[in-house]
């Protein structure tokens, strides 16, 4: 096609639309939009690798971990909206303001003083924006498989044509090759550990003369506590020793090794330890996650197809189904239910119905809104799984409608499910479309589109914010 701008480009493409036939919706460029398909090599990082499932009102990220599949829920108008202000300060007065305008303002003051307020009032305690709410919250997770869940050391980073942890004697050797300065990773977790137990962390390693390493321990969110940042590896074995921040949570732990030649490098690592108060907790250097897979998420019809691995993640197609308020999940491996659990909240409930597993969670209320609650219900037959969603504010019984749902989902028809599914989607799509040569430029253009559409439509709750 010949290149002509952008603008121009799309309001033709909008204008200018084939016409479909009655009552088939025709999509503009459906090569452009086949080929805006996400591919991705693994599943095995949530940050990196995850996947987008949504119809608008409900979505899900998903990705593996230890060897299953795992469903990150949410809904759009699923939220604490709490928001407790009994600690906060007066709002400040106009004359207030004047007077600091004028050069009242104490040298060296804070908003922690009474300088601040014309009564000279000082209010204690956690205020309203210290609070982790109000805020939208996930829903559960769904898990696929049967992998115990236990802390395992997988690979996040392989920027070398050889990467490789390997156990070899006493020790566990990472070793890379490749360009100069080319590193890999992995990661040790979940560890669900405090630093207030554990405030020590000690290595003891030996490796190759063109090897450096480095080690982060990972915090709630993906956050580093610690990063020694890159060492020189020594040749002959010695133990390194790190202090880490006091009273953090330890999620993870991650290993690099770094060849700075090019040349295969090596880590050889005898001993992970984290020690304190309640003694040494030695990290196993053996224990390998099962393998994750690749996977393709089709734009065009929305849809999930996991490869799956043998001994590993299993084969799975997923849909957040256009149509109604559940996840429809093939895949032979069991689906089991758990809660996302905070301080904050109260614990879920959870119980079986008939075959059907639910979770239910409520948020409180406070003086100014009645608080809210959900349920989550997964409901199978044969290999087919429904995973359904419900708020308080579509059902006062929140549990029975939401397992009514899965189990009207499970039961029903898979075709006509699909097929009203991707129906939905072409319509969609047949709104608009764009072919330009830069095929990254028309890839964003359409996973934009379905991110949104993921996450919005006309008659749902506003997706958190």
């Amino acid at each position: 096609m010949a290149r002509v701008p952008l603008a121009a480009v799309l309001v033709l493409t909008i204008l200018a639309a084939p016409q479909a036939p009655a009552g088939e919706p025709a999509i503009p460029y459906p090569k452009a939009l086949d080929a805006a398909a996400i591919a991705v090599p693994t599943l095995e990082s949530i940050h990196d690798h995850a996947l987008i499932l949504g119809n608008g009102d409900i979505n899900a990220l998903l990705y593996s971990e230890g060897g299953n599949l795992v469903l990150r829920l949410t809904k759009n108008d699923v939220w604490d909206a709490r928001l407790d202000t009994s600690n906060d300060p007066p709002l400040l007065p106009m004359a207030r303001i004047r007077e600091l305008a004028k050069g009242d303002w104490p040298k060296g003051g804070s908003f922690g003083g009474g300088w601040l307020n014309p009564d000279g009032s000082v209010h204690r305690g956690a205020n309203s924006w210290s609070k982790p709410y109000p805020c939208p919250r996930a829903c559960a997770l769904v898990r696929l498989g049967s992998h115990p869940a236990r802390p395992a050391w997988r690979r996040i980073r392989a920027q070398g044509r050889h990467n490789a942890w390997e156990r070899k004697g006493d020790a566990t050797v990472m070793s890379i090759q490749g360009k100069k300065g080319a590193s890999n990773g992995y990661a040790f977790g979940p560890l669900g550990l405090s630093t207030a137990d554990y405030p020590t962390l000690r290595v003891k390693l030996s490796g190759t003369g063109n090897a450096r390493f480095f080690v982060d321990v990972m915090g709630k969110g993906n956050t580093v506590l610690f990063g020694s940042k890159w060492i020189e590896t020594p040749t002959e074995t010695e133990e390194r020793t790190f202090k880490l921040p006091a009273g953090r949570q330890i999620e993870r732990l991650i290993l690099y090794t770094w060849t700075e030649d090019g040349k295969r490098a090596e880590n050889r690592f005898e001993a992970v330890t984290l020690e304190g108060p309640k003694g040494k907790r030695p990290i196993d250097l053996t224990v390998i996650a099962p393998p994750s897979s690749a996977a393709r998420l089709d734009v065009r019809r929305a849809v999930a197809d996991v490869a799956g691995m043998p001994d590993g993640v299993p084969k799975a197609v997923v849909r957040a189904l256009a149509g109604r308020n559940v996840f429809l999940i093939e895949s032979n491996a069991q689906a089991s239910l758990a809660p996302i659990t905070s301080s904050h909240i109260p614990a879920a409930t959870m119980g079986e119905r008939d075959g059907a597993t639910w979770l239910h969670q409520k948020f409180p209320a406070d003086p100014d809104w009645p608080g809210m609650d959900f349920a989550v219900a997964v409901a199978a037959q044969g290999e087919r799984k429904a995973v359904a969603i419900v708020t308080s504010f579509e059902s006062k019984d929140v549990v029975a409608a939401a397992l009514a749902l899965a189990r009207a989902t499970a039961e029903g028809d898979p075709s006509a499910l699909v097929e009203r599914h991707e129906a939905a989607w072409r319509r969609f799509w047949a709104a608009s479309g764009v072919d330009v040569g830069e095929p990254m430029l028309r890839a964003a253009w359409y996973r934009n589109l379905y991110f949104m559409r993921c996450v919005a439509r006309p008659g749902a709750a506003c997706v958190g914010g």
